[in-house]
């Protein structure tokens, strides 16, 4: 018996372009595009048998056009890169010290030694303050910058990167401009080649709505409460099915425009799916949709299964239910999604590998007798994962693709020809709503953030339902701005679930589209539109204000032990979200001899870890610069234990407790480190992401006298 093996990677940018400045005021898109879109169809034009599913947002492919044109493109940060170091004034010089390091630290910054001492300087380190950058320097910084965000396949292939890699410093801006149009010649070959890839039939090319929206919240916001009765709704239902349907059509025929051939089947913006909303891609004619194992789970009245767990339901395709028998649903099999996404990256590509084919011929076996042709749904992300990886996820990618083109048993495929190929399909009765994220819509609606979001959707709506006297064209162009405002990403921003420096941009974008309705029509903008809807809120990162001494108890009654200590709010220091976090807040701090941290669970540890829990914590730049980890092990009744695994073996150091906290102590001599040294703190239970998940926290030992220690997360 085979194993189809169906990998998905959807491909996502929110809308970055704002109308009311004339430019994109964020650079994903053409960074991304570079590093990561070009990036994934090299790696399928090189492994010849690999078969795989790729998905495009519209408007994603609208953004990528204006990238591709010659010139300097309409972007704040490329006109930043565009500029002239030497005639720059103090809001330019700022603008590129405070965002031109806007890179994975880790993988992109510190293994290059210009960029890093540029970061160095730009922030100060340790004992080291801010030190002013020269012209030279910025024009080095802007080189830089773009660097960072060439690909593994650039890097080894392209003369001009390969050149200025080797040369490091000392840019020219003649050089800088040469780099800059060789990118946006590189996003300009970014569709091409998909499409090249898909008429020779080694993709298939899927979409999702036309501004990847939440079609199930687009066609009723009270779906939010039906999928969890829990979730509190906006004051003004929202109904707008006829939206729906518009972003649907709208969105294949871009696609459609895009790739020379409609697409075959749909990502739905974040898996979401409902009754209403697969009835609406059934009609539009998608042979195909895609979610999450736990909208299944629910739709089949079964509860989560256990991690390691095969379930046969899971492994096969369903007829939707109803008026939507003719589309097939596929769900994604979660924990092996989620351990490409947010797992691997830290593991020997080898070993990584390996893993997963040992996790699908352990499925393979398990089904054997349960199904006739089972189905194994892999669908993530196509761009966020891979700057965690090394050489942006090449290695792993390609040897991932070999391995599931060359191991018998295992049979890569596209959702199309699973169902080509007969893999097994069975009736749905129902259809539970709800999207990847735990099987419901909270991410975006509940929220007094998100709700009122929804409310301004809604008073923008019916501005626009009541403007019968409005001319066609107006009508149409804030038709337009509404459908852009119906966005997922805007909601997603929104509340306290997730976190970016950027928060304020996606707030000001959301109203900015829904200012456009009413201009368009010709109508006075509510001046709540001009106040932002994202209040301010706890920094995810907030340095220690003094030396800590606390007692270890894992209780957290001596609250005043840890009041000086920093903090990081580990369920917003991401942009990606990998589920449910085992841990959600880490407290750190130091007196003159030893190294604190607190950390807070989402669940009592033993529901988390069981009996037996381990825990290792990464310390990259201690014991004279080598890695070294130091290993917690706890039994159920037994005090915890630390021990020191470094170059010079393995012994026991510090100590630790566990309650309801999990609290450590870890002397600083044994790991050589002394005032004004930095260190990279990272740490992860078995086989789960490791922590922080955007990447590890910079610290510096302080001085005895030092209440300010410099820490920063890339």
């Amino acid at each position: 018996m085979d194993l189809t093996v169906c990998l998905l990677w959807h491909m996502h940018q929110p809308l970055y372009l704002d109308e009311e400045a004339g430019e994109s005021v964020l650079p994903w898109v053409f960074l991304h595009g570079v590093k990561d879109y070009y990036e994934m169809a090299r790696h399928l034009e090189a492994v010849e048998g690999m078969r795989a599913t790729v998905n495009f947002v519209p408007s994603l492919l609208d953004q990528l056009d204006l990238y591709a044109r010659p010139g300097i493109p309409a972007d704040r940060f490329l006109r930043h890169v565009a500029m002239d170091p030497a005639q720059m004034d103090q809001a330019a010089r700022d603008f590129l010290r405070n965002f031109f390091f806007s890179a994975n630290q880790e993988r992109q910054i510190l293994p290059s030694p210009r960029y890093a001492e540029l970061f160095q300087r730009a922030h100060g380190r340790g004992s080291n303050r801010a030190t002013p950058l020269s012209p030279q320097d910025l024009l080095d910084l802007q080189v830089w910058f773009l660097l960072a965000w060439c690909g593994a396949w650039l890097r080894e292939e392209d003369p001009l990167v390969a050149s200025l890699l080797a040369q490091g410093r000392g840019f020219s801006s003649d050089e800088k401009m040469a780099l800059l149009a060789r990118m946006q010649e590189v996003v300009g070959e970014i569709v091409p080649r998909y499409r090249a890839l898909a008429e020779a039939g080694r993709v298939e090319l899927s979409f999702t709505p036309y501004y990847h929206p939440i079609l199930p919240l687009l066609c009723d916001t009270n779906t939010g409460q039906e999928s969890n009765a829990a979730t509190h709704l906006p004051h003004h239902r929202l109904r707008r099915p006829d939206d729906a349907v518009a972003q649907v059509e709208r969105g294949l025929t871009r696609h459609g425009s895009a790739f020379g051939a409609p697409p075959a089947g749909c990502w739905p913006a974040e898996g979401g799916l409902s009754q209403q909303a697969v009835e609406i891609l059934a009609a539009a004619g998608s042979r195909w949709a895609a979610g999450d194992e736990a909208v299944l789970f629910a739709s089949l009245g079964r509860p989560p299964r256990s991690d390691g767990e095969v379930v046969p339901d899971l492994y096969r395709l369903y007829a939707a239910p109803g008026h939507a028998a003719p589309l097939t649903l596929a769900f994604r099999d979660h924990h092996l999604s989620d351990r490409i996404g947010f797992t691997y990256s830290r593991w020997e590509s080898a070993t990584a590998v390996a893993d997963l084919i040992d996790h699908l011929h352990a499925l393979r076996l398990g089904l054997k007798g349960k199904a006739k042709r089972p189905v194994v749904n892999l669908i993530l992300d196509g761009e966020n994962a891979w700057e965690f990886y090394p050489d942006n996820g090449r290695p792993f990618l390609l040897a991932l693709y070999r391995a599931l083109a060359e191991t018998d048993g295992l049979v890569p495929s596209t959702l199309s020809g699973a169902l080509d190929d007969g893999c097994d399909r069975a009736p749905l009765e129902r259809l539970h709503p709800g999207s990847w994220i735990h099987g419901n819509f909270n991410i975006w609606i509940g929220h007094p953030e998100k709700n009122l979001g929804w409310d301004w959707v809604a008073r923008a709506a019916a501005a626009l339902d009541e403007a019968t006297e409005v001319d066609e064209a107006a009508c149409a162009e804030a038709y337009e701005a509404l459908l852009a405002a119906e966005g997922s990403d805007w909601f997603w921003w929104y509340g306290d679930d997730h976190y970016s420096a950027h928060d304020h941009i996606f707030d000001h974008l959301f109203r900015a589209h829904l200012r456009q309705v009413y201009r368009a029509l010709g109508r006075p903008v509510p001046d709540g539109l001009h106040l932002p809807i994202a209040r301010m809120r706890r920094a995810q990162l907030e340095m220690p204000r003094g030396l800590v001494h606390p007692h270890l108890d894992g209780r957290g009654v001596r609250y005043l032990d840890w009041l000086s200590a920093g903090r990081l709010d580990l369920a917003r220091a991401s942009a990606m979200h990998p589920g449910d976090l085992p841990f959600t807040e880490l407290r750190f701090g130091f007196d003159e001899r030893t190294l604190y941290l607190q950390l807070a669970a989402r669940a009592p540890l033993a529901e988390l870890c069981g009996d037996d829990l381990t825990l290792t914590f990464h310390l990259e730049g201690a014991a004279d610069g080598a890695a070294c980890r130091i290993v917690l092990t706890a039994r159920r009744g037994v005090t915890p234990t630390l021990t020191l695994a470094d170059g010079g073996g393995s012994r026991q150091i510090g100590r630790a407790a566990l309650d309801d906290l999990l609290e450590v102590a870890i002397p600083l001599t044994p790991l050589h480190l002394t005032a004004g040294k930095s260190f990279h703190l990272s740490f992860g239970l078995p086989d789960q992401p490791r922590l922080p998940l955007d990447g590890p926290v910079e610290l510096t030992i302080p001085a005895a006298a030092d209440y300010l220690v410099e820490a920063w997360m890339a």
